[in-house]
């Protein structure tokens, strides 16, 4: 479908979104990690296996948290729209100068 719909969709910043999300909701396991290492050093702490499962589990659970919020305010990637306009300038002399400018929205 090279001129449907979904090939005039902004496919690129909706993906980078989606992916921040994920890494941004992610991203907090780190700090809950640190804390949970603070309040119980003796079964969270970094020479236990236990500890790195957790702070697996609550990056991805975290993580896809925000990516499903996203997702909620975003289903679909915006449209992409050009518009072009065309200036024509007069200098002293009669010389005609055209400049096309596009502007893109949706991005």
């Amino acid at each position: 479908m090279q001129n449907g719909v979904f090939s005039n969709m902004d496919w690129s910043n909706w993906l980078e979104g989606i992916l921040a999300a994920l890494i941004g909701g992610g991203s907090s396991a780190i700090v809950s990690g640190v804390t949970i290492n603070l309040v119980d050093p003796n079964h969270f702490n970094p020479m236990h296996k236990g500890f790195y499962i957790l702070i697996g589990a609550m990056f991805l659970s975290n993580g896809l948290l925000n990516m499903f919020a996203y997702l909620k305010q975003n289903p679909l990637p915006t449209v992409k729209t050009v518009t072009d306009s065309v200036k024509r300038t007069t200098d002293p002399t009669g010389s005609v100068t055209t400049h096309t400018e596009q502007t893109k929205t949706g991005q």
